[in-house]
């Protein structure tokens, strides 16, 4: 969540087929890529690692999978990284989550900065406050219901500590009775509200953009401190909650003793796959916000978000159990 992301825009629409899995997560080449994502399948980083694992392996001739290391708060797939051979073969696509656990954790099993590489700030992105079609019909009648449960309102979020645990807890702050419940990362907390389960999620807008167009899930409010062009009509959390306001983005890092030359060698192959047309297209489709730049500007990110986080989880009061 930081105001230092400076969101560049691309032509918008693309075919959902983009994102059927063309990677296989056991292949045992010595070769092949692996982007370890931290959350269960059917999440906004599970589609960014598959989309882009598909034209990278075009791109630069190797085979690149997705492996699903979800567990532990993202720590399971955190740590797995930085301890794996710096070879240039592994790298860890993660989102704000790995910057928000050293501060939300008594312990964590890596250091952000000493363990890692940055490779790439890849893209921006907001979280979505979702309903079942059968709930409230907009913002303000979730506000209402939410005041008026003594027991309070249960939020599938990602996952405890996620951006969608403080979304739900700033929320909560100004007298609305919420309860997060967490899951193992968007795409399962998400189908907990299209089953009725949960009456209400908090996900990240590109893992539910295609079910809100298909009608299984109401969006009602999104987590940045405006609106979102890509749902213009639903309105910011802030406008009715205020100070409820937490941005997201998505970035590649590498083990921290990887060459160099293996990290610009990747960078400069992520900077030509999202100047394809195709790529650029799906990104806005799924409501990605692609961002890009050298591996020190998300160096900088990181830097800044470590403070800007660590206040929000002071503001929250939110600590792992």
């Amino acid at each position: 969540m930081s105001a230092a992301i400076t969101r560049r825009r691309f032509l918008a629409g693309a075919s959902a087929t983009l994102f059927a899995p063309a990677v296989i997560a056991n292949a045992s080449d010595r070769d092949v890529i692996r982007f370890v994502v931290p959350f269960a399948a059917g999440g906004s980083v599970d589609i960014l690692g598959r989309l882009l694992g598909r034209y990278l392996t075009e791109q630069i001739g190797q085979q690149v999978v997705v492996e699903n290391r979800s567990g532990a708060g993202g720590n399971l797939a955190f740590n797995s990284v930085a301890q794996s051979e710096p070879n240039g073969l592994t790298y860890l696509l993660a989102s704000e989550t790995f910057i928000v656990n050293p501060s939300f954790m008594q312990t964590v099993p890596y250091d952000p900065v000493k363990d890692f590489k940055p490779v790439m700030l890849i893209a921006s992105l907001s979280q979505l406050l979702i309903v079942n079609p059968s709930g409230a019909r907009d913002f303000a009648g979730f506000i209402d219901l939410a005041k008026s449960r003594s027991e309070g309102l249960d939020v599938a979020t990602q996952g405890n500590g996620s951006p969608g645990h403080f979304a739900t807890a700033l929320m909560a702050q100004q007298g609305l009775k919420l309860v997060s419940v967490p899951h193992r990362g968007g795409g399962p907390a998400v189908q907990s509200v299209i089953s009725g389960h949960i009456p209400a999620g908090i996900t990240t807008l590109p893992a539910s953009i295609g079910l809100v167009k298909e009608g299984m899930v109401r969006p009602i409010a999104v987590s940045t401190k405006s609106r979102s062009s890509f749902l213009p009509h639903i309105p910011a959390m802030n406008e009715l909650v205020p100070g409820a306001v937490v941005d997201g983005w998505q970035a590649m890092f590498a083990p921290a003793e990887t060459p160099a030359d293996q990290v610009e060698r990747m960078n400069r192959a992520l900077a030509a796959v999202m100047k394809l047309p195709e790529v650029q297209e799906a990104l806005l489709r799924n409501c990605f916000e692609p961002i890009g730049g050298a591996p020190e500007e998300l160096a900088k990110v990181v830097r800044s978000d470590l403070e800007a986080w660590r206040k929000i989880v002071e503001k929250t009061n939110i600590r792992a159990g």
